[in-house]
């Protein structure tokens, strides 16, 4: 586990955001410790110090009454809070200040703003972390790619305030059930789940060094079996079920990018099929979804090279002999 992660609860990875929780002040209040505050005072009485034996050398003709009091700890004592409030406060407000911006700034470099957790680019090191244990160790690597149904028509219909708040609500749920299924987990730390959402509805689970293929689909069925509860923000209560694709390492892939694509797939696949429920990553998946890319591919260029001929066919009375109507045919001149 690197230093910028923390283990949760019972073995899991905190949703990769858990320090988004925190209040920004709290991330730069180190300079206000009373530890900080003593030493800038320390400072402060000393740079007053050297201010006022400065101040006497150069004035090498001043009264007695003036030397007396510069000579004294008096002028510091009247010097150090000027000092502190003009020039060292400001100072340490702005440091704390720009620091504060700087970790925020990493923070979100490498986590989800709405839902804090692991964002695409912190996964893809983590997932890619996972496959190198895994290629040392030969053990299975499972990726989950999980899209919510129907999260359009709840975005569109209720405002994307409420979709933001439902997506941060998923994901809470997500890594709560992600809690509930640790027992598939080995080896400590090198076995923590992590849940990141990519973009719009899309939510992925890295789940490294599991024993085999089952322990992915005890995990699917779990996730499948949390989100469709009730979620209820405000005074709106609202259910959203998922579709998952799974891939596994090494037999869908060897490669991050295999592995999310493959999901992606099996996830589309599934969801094609009315959702609420997981499919695993085959290769006939791989040979429809290329069928269909070429087939999608085809037709555009179809419509630009004019490759669509239209044809008026009559439609017969065989009673009569007349004609009764017509049937408008589409025939593709295909190259």
């Amino acid at each position: 586990m690197s230093g910028s992660e923390r283990a949760g609860p019972r073995g899991v990875t905190e949703p990769a955001g858990a320090r988004a929780e925190r209040p920004a002040a709290a991330l730069g209040g180190r300079y206000r410790s009373p530890l900080y505050i003593l030493i800038t005072i320390a400072i402060t009485i000393f740079v007053a110090e050297a201010g006022a034996m400065i101040l006497l050398h150069s004035l090498p003709h001043a009264s007695p009454l003036v030397e007396a009091l510069i000579d004294s700890s008096l002028l510091v004592v009247l010097i150090s809070p000027a000092l502190y409030f003009f020039l060292f406060r400001p100072l340490i407000l702005h440091i704390d200040e720009r620091r504060r911006i700087e970790e925020r700034l990493n923070y979100l470099a490498y986590h989800d703003e709405i839902t804090g957790l692991a964002n695409g680019t912190l996964f893809d090191d983590r997932l890619n972390q996972a496959l190198a244990i895994a290629k040392r160790d030969q053990y299975p690597v499972a990726v989950l790619f999980l899209d919510l149904d129907r999260f359009k028509l709840i975005n569109d219909s209720l405002g994307r305030p409420f979709g933001d708040r439902l997506l941060k609500a998923v994901g809470e749920r997500l890594v709560e059930s992600l809690r509930e299924s640790d027992g598939i987990f080995r080896f400590g730390h090198e076995a923590n789940a992590t849940v990141a959402r990519l973009a719009g509805d899309e939510f992925i689970v890295l789940l490294p060094r599991i024993a085999a293929a089952k322990d992915a689909v005890t995990v699917a069925k779990r996730l499948l079996l949390y989100l469709p509860q009730p979620f209820t923000l405000g005074e709106q209560q609202v259910t959203v079920t998922g579709s998952i694709g799974i891939s596994l390492y090494p037999t869908d892939g060897d490669t991050g990018e295999s592995l999310l694509r493959n999901a992606a797939a099996a996830m589309y696949r599934i969801k094609g099929q009315g959702g609420d429920n997981f499919q695993f990553y085959s290769s006939e998946i791989n040979a429809k979804t290329l069928e269909r890319l070429t087939m999608e591919t085809a037709l555009r260029r179809a419509l630009e090279e004019d490759q669509f001929l239209l044809h008026y066919q009559p439609q017969l009375d065989l009673a009569t002999g007349k004609i009764i109507g017509m049937e408008a045919l589409v025939r593709w001149k295909h190259p």
